[in-house]
């Protein structure tokens, strides 16, 4: 009994070192390039690649159409499922990977038609940038290509990557402009509900720059508006309505900002 038993757990040590093999050489095998050659089509001239200490890439190209080739062959052996994400984010994609716990987000960024807006731009385009873009997007295909195996991230969700497009660089754009404005178009937003809902007293108040107490690195001290008088308003005055919460809302978002 004792034999057998040893042989069993003798048999599951093994299967474990064989699986954590299998999983370091398939990570491993995802990994960019970081020395050596490569070879990237399309070059007029040879390219040098040097990265720092923190391995961040500096890219050495006579023209700059060798250096945006090199730079979308870097990004994709680096950060093509990142890539991928964003791109598929404004396209409205995203359950195309992550199946139906993405819809809702899909249907809602759909509305905006980014991808209609996104071929507009580059019809409008001039003809060098487009040069730009083109050698950019044959870059990021081949250093996707030139990996030895998808990135691991496809492995997990058994999906596989497709390649870049022109569009897909302009949607990257539409992508940092969402991430960027998150928070900005919100607080314009509360702005406006603030400046609609008040007197002018109060909304200036609440909604000042700053105080004389701030030490601007440019321009003069700011300004404070004076504090409304007493009975110039109040919540209770406000009509029982979704515009009340929303309000109250809003205010609470100024006092705690």
């Amino acid at each position: 009994m004792w034999r057998w038993s040893k042989r069993i757990l003798l048999s599951l040590v093994l299967l474990l070192i064989l699986a954590v093999v299998t999983i370091y050489f398939v990570l491993r095998a995802s990994l960019p390039q970081y020395s050596g050659n490569a070879s990237l089509p399309g070059l007029s001239d040879s390219v040098k690649i040097d990265r720092d200490v923190n391995g961040t890439a500096s890219i050495f190209a006579d023209n700059r159409l060798d250096a945006a080739r090199a730079t979308g062959y870097i990004h994709a052996q680096e950060r093509f499922f990142q890539m991928d994400l964003m791109r598929r984010q404004v396209g409205g994609r995203l359950s195309e990977l992550f199946g139906p716990i993405a819809v809702e987000l899909d249907q809602s960024m759909r509305l905006h038609d980014f991808s209609r807006h996104a071929q507009d731009a580059l019809a409008t385009m001039p003809r060098d940038q487009l040069d730009l873009m083109q050698a950019y997007v044959e870059g990021v295909n081949a250093g996707l290509s030139a990996l030895p195996l998808k990135p691991f991230e496809y492995l997990l969700l058994n999906q596989a990557p497709e390649p870049w497009q022109l569009q897909d660089s302009v949607g990257v754009i539409y992508a940092m402009a969402l991430d960027l404005t998150k928070e900005e178009a919100k607080a314009e937003q509360l702005a406006s509900l603030l400046e609609q809902a008040l007197p002018a007293s109060v909304a200036n108040y609440l909604l000042a720059k700053g105080s004389r107490w701030d030490a601007p690195l440019a321009g003069d001290v700011y300004q404070q508006p004076p504090l409304p008088q007493a009975g110039v308003w109040s919540m209770p005055a406000v009509p029982e309505s979704d515009a009340q919460q929303q309000t109250a809302m809003a205010i609470g978002w100024i006092l705690s900002s």
